[in-house]
Formats: structure tokens, sequence, C-alpha cells
């Protein structure tokens, strides 16, 4: 579990710390200090992003839960044959 800091720190100090310390506002002010891009177009893909991710959540929500039974073994590696994490190689090699 992460720290949620509340019990040793106060609402304002950790308030303060997301504010000061967040990378993602961060980054957000560097590359609008350095005029890669503008304030309205990362509250723009900041707002495309948020659509798209409660769009696939809403999604994910309707889907069916997967079977235990038919799905259990999917995606599962066995055995001392580590080529499969090598580079290049597609395929299972005995």
């Amino acid at each position: 579990m992460s720290d949620p800091g509340t019990s040793y720190r106060t609402r304002e100090e950790i308030q303060k710390i997301r504010q000061e310390r967040d990378p993602i506002k961060s980054l957000s002010q560097l590359i609008v200090d350095m005029k890669w891009s503008t304030e309205e177009d990362i509250k723009q893909t900041e707002k495309t992003v948020r659509q798209t991710v409660d769009a696939e959540v809403q999604q994910a929500q309707q889907d069916p839960v997967p079977s235990v039974k038919e799905d259990f073994w999917t995606d599962v590696y066995w055995g001392n044959n580590t080529n499969w994490l090598k580079r290049g190689v597609s395929e299972y090699v005995e």
C-alpha cells in the first residue's frame, strides 16, 4: 500500500506538496515554458485523455467477466526455457 501521509502530515502540508511537486503539472508547465505547446493545447489533451479513459472504463464495466475455467491458464509460461525473454524471438523453442 502506498503511504497516504495523512497519519503524520497535516492536510495543508499534503495540499502544498501536491501543488508544488505534482509531476504532471511540473511537466505541463515545463512544456509551456519551453514553448513546445500552449496551455490550451495541454488542457485539450487532458480533456481528450479523460474522455478516452472514461469511455474505456465504461466499456470494461459493460464487458462480461472472464471465465475462470476458460482463461485460467492463458498466458502462463512454464519450464526453464527463457527464449521468450530475448528480443527477436517470437516463438517458443524447446
